[in-house]
Order: structure tokens, then sequence, then C-alpha cells
């Protein structure tokens, strides 16, 4: 790559480079000059190939035309990922309030059970352990539908309901007459 006003490698040293070249290999020459370097004429010879600062952004422009192909799938890629990480950090932040209400809905269940339990004198050792798993079953059943809407709502950062659309949100509640079908409380 120089300034030179002429070809800095004319044809006939080409021609001569190319008697001493193996067949198996072809002269390669690139001139990034502009002006041109090599003999353009080169390109005719047998046994030697030419490219120049264009045919160079030719290739460059397809490897680039290629490749952004691939760019916008990879930007849905890592943008799934990115907001699949966010959600899961979200549910996270609820797993402490969830641990708290787990564990004060299981602190009353012992207490309650330690109150009635004493007043079942005539239950056998079996009939204990079905009323014990009975109230561990009530637990996890009443709180199943809060512990999801708390993961939901953390992940979809619902915040500002009023404290009775949140409760009804939280154990999924609905009223009578939208779980009937009719105006009529339910029996």
């Amino acid at each position: 790559c120089t300034s030179a006003s002429e070809f800095v490698l004319e044809r006939s040293a080409v021609e001569a480079a190319i008697e001493h070249a193996t067949s198996d290999h072809p002269l390669c020459l690139v001139d990034i000059a502009v002006p041109r370097d090599v003999d353009p004429s080169v390109c005719s010879l047998r046994g030697a190939r030419l490219s120049n600062i264009d045919d160079v952004r030719c290739i460059v422009d397809n490897a680039v035309e290629r490749r952004s192909r691939f760019v916008e799938p990879a930007e849905d890629i890592i943008r799934e990922q990115v907001d699949s990480f966010m959600d899961w950090m979200a549910s996270r932040a609820a797993s402490e309030s969830i641990r708290l209400m787990r564990e004060s809905a299981n602190s009353i269940r012992i207490g309650e059970l330690d109150w009635a339990l004493p007043k079942l004198e005539g239950l056998s050792h079996s009939e204990r352990e079905i009323v014990e798993q009975l109230s561990v079953r009530l637990v996890n059943k009443l709180l199943h539908a809060p512990t999801l809407r708390l993961r939901e709502m953390s992940a979809n950062n619902n915040e500002g309901d009023s404290p009775d659309a949140l409760v009804r949100y939280l154990f999924n509640l609905k009223s009578a007459a939208k779980s009937n079908g009719n105006n009529a409380p339910a029996s």
C-alpha cells in the first residue's frame, strides 16, 4: 500500500514469480492501495490471483450480512432469558414472606393441636396421627393459593391494589354470585 503514481508491481514481475511458484498453490496478491499498486492485467495470468481493496470490502460486507441474520434471534434468546431470570429474582423476593406465612400458620396449627389433643383422650395413636395429618393438610391447602398468588404478584410487580383486592387476589376469593353463577348466597 503506497501512494505511488504508477504500478509498483508490474505484470512482468508477477510472470517471473509464477515461474518459481508450485502448481498446487497459486500466487495470491492483495492490493489494498488506492490508486492501485499492482497491474490489474495480472488477473489474466494463469497461477496468479489478484484481490484488491474492493474485493476485501465485498468479503467483509458478505460476512457481516451473514452474521447479521443471527443477531435478532440471538437478541430474542437473550431477552427471553433475562426476562426469565428477572421473574425468578422477583419470585425469590416473595420467598421470605412465604416462609414467614407458612411458619406462622404451622405455629398456629401446632398450638391448636396442643389444645385439642389432650381433650381427645380416647383417640388411639393412629387416630392422633390422622388428626395431625389433617391439620397439616388443612394448612397446606389453605396456604396453597396465597403462596402461588404471592409468587405471581412478585413476578408481575402488582402494586397499589386495595387491601380488599389484595386479600381476594392472594386467597383466590370470588364472591358467591360469581362462583355460583347467581346472586343467591352460597349454602
